[in-house]
């Protein structure tokens, strides 16, 4: 039924801009996917995809035991929140900003915490979140100008 229903909107719809959209985004992602395939180190690209995800949801569980209103939460709460998170950052605006408040807040109060619970949580994750990366892009930043070689160019 899926695969009918899928078939008749593509064939009667298929030059709609939200369709063409659709298919190109899929059509990337699948190309990515390939693209992984063709990595000479695939599987240790894998577990580091891995494990900057499970440093994400770590990240967001562990700052439960920050405040004593979310420190029950279990670790199934974390996750949804991690998600629910990641929405909100990839909101057009700067960093998440208001989006990522919004959408964090309003999980924590369907595990039934208040309003200023999911703001103050909220606020503390994004908070760490953008102080760290500031920190680390930093010394990045610093180290890549001190100790790099830069790259010559050959000019033919």
């Amino acid at each position: 039924a899926f695969m009918i229903a899928y078939r008749l909107i593509i064939k009667h719809y298929h030059q709609h801009p939200f369709i063409v959209k659709l298919k190109s985004f899929l059509k990337g992602l699948l190309d990515g996917l390939v693209a992984v395939t063709r990595l000479e180190n695939k599987w240790l690209f894998v577990f580091h995809s891995l494990f900057i995800w499970a440093m994400y949801f770590l990240m967001t569980y562990v700052c439960f035991f920050a405040l004593p209103e979310t420190s029950g939460l279990s670790p199934m709460a974390g996750l949804f929140i991690m998600v629910i998170g990641a929405i909100g950052m990839t909101a057009p605006v700067q960093g998440g900003i208001g989006v990522y408040h919004l959408l964090v807040s309003e999980g924590i109060i369907l595990y039934g915490l208040t309003p200023d619970d999911g703001i103050t949580f909220a606020t503390l994750v994004h908070s760490g979140q953008t102080l760290l990366l500031v920190l680390l892009g930093g010394i990045s930043m610093i180290y890549l100008f001190f100790f790099t070689k830069p790259i010559s160019s050959k000019m033919s």
